[in-house]
């Protein structure tokens, strides 16, 4: 049923589930002060608690920088020194070569000039990682051009975007390589948004028993990337969830 991924006892639970199947690293979705989601609170106000409760089980933590309505590169590098400044130092955040690891969403939609400039004015100290829906995204984003550290492909659905194709990664990471950086290729077990998006059936992907999550896994291991990431633990709106749970039956729908 429903939960509140606040509470206590339901953090515990999925940062045990997630160290029990050998993850290391959790990627939490975030905003700063001051600005939230349009369907719920305000965010930053956990994480202290959840880098308490990622330390007790062996987990390491990072953020997932959410867009914001009218941001610039400069802004958002503005709540990464926030972010690094408050969490950095704490034990479970997690790091890459002793900088603290963000996931920016949407970096694309900033030009990567203005992602640069915003950099080397801010000296933010971070280990940053954009979104990256093709091969050309890699090219502008990474390195010199843009800034960034890494790249990751994040959505679930095989052939929505180039960099969510399997057979895309091990180029992709060889073109990151040669810039000095990651690419992140993200696994799926599956993808089916339909209840949030009704319009969007071409973009489902079944879960085929397993099958799906196994080939995506087999190819982001043969890619040859450093890290690897999934998609997701408990987005249950797309359908992408691996925690553990129940199947479910309605009289509309045969199950989840």
């Amino acid at each position: 049923g429903a939960y509140s991924s606040a509470d206590d006892a339901i953090i515990e639970a999925h940062f045990s589930q997630l160290r029990k199947a050998s993850v290391g690293v959790a990627v939490v979705s975030w905003y700063p002060p001051g600005k939230r989601d349009a369907n719920g609170p305000e965010v930053d106000g956990l994480i202290q608690k959840l880098l308490a409760a990622a330390a007790r089980v062996g987990l390491e933590l990072c953020l997932h920088l959410e867009p914001w309505e009218g941001r610039t590169a400069a802004a958002q590098l503005q709540d990464v020194a926030y972010a690094v400044r408050t969490y950095g130092a704490h034990e479970a955040y997690h790091k890459i070569d002793g900088r603290c690891v963000f996931f920016a969403y949407d970096s694309y939609q900033l030009a990567a000039r203005d992602w640069r400039a915003a950099r080397t004015a801010a000296n933010d100290g971070a280990f940053l990682i954009a979104l990256a829906l093709e091969a050309k995204h890699v090219d502008d984003y990474v390195g010199g051009p843009g800034g960034f550290d890494g790249a990751y492909s994040y959505f679930g659905a095989t052939g929505f975007t180039q960099a969510s194709t399997p057979s895309s990664w091990k180029g992709l990471v060889a073109r990151a390589s040669a810039k000095g950086g990651l690419f992140v290729p993200c696994v799926a077990p599956g993808y089916d948004d339909l209840r949030v998006r009704p319009w969007n059936g071409a973009n489902s992907r079944g879960r085929e028993a397993g099958a799906y999550y196994d080939r995506s896994w087999h190819a982001a291991i043969e890619s040859g990337a450093a890290r690897v990431a999934v998609t997701s633990f408990n987005e249950w709106h797309e359908g992408t969830q691996i925690e553990t749970a129940a199947a479910a039956f309605t009289p509309d729908r045969p199950g989840v």
